[in-house]
């Protein structure tokens, strides 16, 4: 068990140190909110009430306000999907999967390693910026939006279900040649 904390532990030094890493979160904790702020203000200069009928440029009404802000996060998927392949690729680019099977020789525990890994990062890194860009939506309402730091509980429950949908899909991305089969 102790070489497997170890594993653990230095597959999330090996990421949070990676120039990649920082990119991503800059991008994924930068980006994302901005745009979600800059269409929250839109929706506030038509008015939640908006439809078709008043606004001729919509082509479906405003979703209710529990919904406003879920359509931005979308955009944070496709890095954080980057990020898996970068991380998966880097593997192979640097020789760094030669040497982690030398210092440990269990591809399992490797393996395991590497998914626990991956799957902290995102898990926090989706977290934080699904919030972050949901609560910056409803600050960009103005007084027509849900409390930034409270949200409503069908708010909370699309955060970690956007969370669980990233935590899916980049650590798929990140495992690109490691197998616990040790056929990889």
């Amino acid at each position: 068990m102790k070489t497997f904390s170890r594993t653990v532990r230095f597959e999330l030094i090996k990421i949070t140190s990676s120039r990649v890493w920082w990119v991503i979160c800059t991008l994924v904790v930068a980006v994302q909110p901005f745009l979600a702020y800059i269409l929250a203000k839109s929706y506030a200069q038509m008015g939640l009430d908006a439809t078709p009928e008043t606004h001729p440029g919509l082509a479906e009404a405003l979703p209710p306000l529990d919904y406003i802000g879920l359509e931005s996060i979308l955009f944070g998927l496709l890095p954080m999907v980057v990020f898996g392949g970068i991380i998966g690729a880097s593997e192979f680019k640097h020789h760094e999967l030669r040497t982690t099977l030398l210092c440990q020789s269990s591809h399992i525990q490797v393996f395991g390693g590497k998914v626990i890994a991956l799957l902290v990062c995102t898990t926090l890194l989706s977290l934080i910026t699904i919030w972050a860009t949901i609560s910056i939506t409803h600050v960009g309402l103005g007084e027509e939006g849900l409390h930034p730091l409270y949200l409503s509980t069908i708010a909370w429950q699309y955060i970690f279900f956007a969370a669980l949908n990233r935590k899916l899909f980049s650590p798929k991305m990140g495992m690109g040649g490691v197998s616990p089969s040790g056929s990889g």
